[in-house]
């Protein structure tokens, strides 16, 4: 889970259950009204948020929770229409409660997430926007640094008349030039990974929510650098990438029949037929330089045999029954590999895909 502290809250990973609680405890405040009242915050509007928060998540958009130290959860701050080629974003901030207003909460939270953006995933600007009568997010803004750019006059209106649109917007190196920032390490449990794609994935999809406690947290997988915590921010993970991968084409995979392991574990792999080699050559690339220091000591003593794992069972006698069934599956799976994703890893085993880095 990415979770970032501070010295009154903490920003995590969103899961439903916050959602609804947010939407639960939301309050507009009619004597200070800052935006237009949103009708909406229904626990099926929570559900539907949620599933809108994971399409983008990591993608267009980062979204974290804002909790106080006790794990209560008072809002929500996110980098929105992050533009990864230009290295810029927006930033949005909720705080649901009025009790929870106008305390240093918000503050904090966009204090974090641009140290976030900023010095961990690369980003060079992000701006914001309010309304004109919306003193106490201007004070936030301008006390951690961001530039009034523009104003768009009479731009929204709500509330019987007319209001203007204040446009901010901070630099990276304005951030960190004007802000103290004690730098924390962030560190994030990292895995780098092939995601096929089969006309057939149901097969596997089928086998893998049966056998593998794994199936509701990640896709099916084939795993090039195992699971590791680092505080390499994203531009420094990219860039090995890109090195790495540069005169690497895109290669044909199949899969095919299912085998039994129980050397350190009841596990159930799916063999590759072809593809094998170019992924043994990419494991090892990969585990060089920045990731070198990465390599597992356990994987110091075998050799690394690139598979699909579609289960693990705890119970042998289930793991009997596991093989027997398995062992029916005569389906072959093929596909082309054309790209390289890293997915980060939160606490609760869940992945989201940080950076995709196609292959020529």
């Amino acid at each position: 889970m990415l979770k970032l502290n501070g010295k009154d809250i903490y920003l995590a990973t969103l899961e439903r259950e916050h959602c609804k609680k947010m939407w639960d405890d939301f309050e507009y405040d009619f004597e200070a009204m800052t935006e237009p009242l949103n009708i909406g915050h229904s626990h099926e509007n929570a559900d539907k948020w949620f599933d809108e928060i994971q399409d983008v998540q990591g993608n267009k958009h980062i979204r974290l929770g804002v909790f106080l130290l006790d794990g209560t959860v008072i809002g929500d701050v996110a980098l929105q229409d992050i533009e990864w080629k230009n290295r810029c974003c927006t930033i949005g901030l909720g705080i649901s409660r009025i009790k929870d207003r106008c305390k240093g909460y918000g503050t904090e939270a966009v204090k974090l997430i641009l140290e976030y953006g900023f010095n961990n995933i690369g980003l060079e600007r992000i701006s914001a926007n309010t309304l004109e009568q919306n003193k106490a997010t201007q004070r936030v803004l301008e006390k951690l640094g961001f530039t009034l750019e523009g104003i768009e006059r009479e731009a929204v209106y709500f509330a019987g008349r007319k209001w203007d649109r204040l446009n901010y917007a901070i630099l990276r190196e304005e951030f960190n030039r004007r802000i103290t920032v004690k730098r924390r390490d962030i560190m994030l449990e990292r895995c780098i990974m092939i995601f096929p794609e089969f006309s057939n994935m149901e097969v596997i999809d089928e086998i893998r929510e049966r056998y593998d406690p794994l199936a509701s947290h990640v896709r099916p997988h084939i795993t090039l650098v195992f699971p590791f915590k680092s505080s390499i921010d994203s531009i420094q993970l990219k860039k090995h990438l890109e090195e790495v991968l540069a005169s690497v084409n895109s290669f044909p995979l199949v899969l095919k029949g299912i085998t039994q392991v129980n050397s350190f574990g009841n596990y159930l792999f799916l063999n590759i037929e072809k593809g094998k080699e170019e992924i043994v050559e990419i494991h090892r690339n990969l585990y060089t330089g920045i990731l070198e220091q990465y390599f597992p000591q356990w994987l110091k003593k075998e050799s690394y045999d690139p598979h699909m794992t579609v289960g693990k069972v705890e119970s042998e006698e289930k793991y009997k029954t596991a093989i027997e069934k398995t062992r029916e599956v005569t389906d072959v799976f093929e596909t082309i590999v054309n790209k390289i994703s890293v997915e980060i890893i939160d606490d609760n085993e869940d992945s989201m895909i940080e950076m995709e880095i196609g292959l020529k």
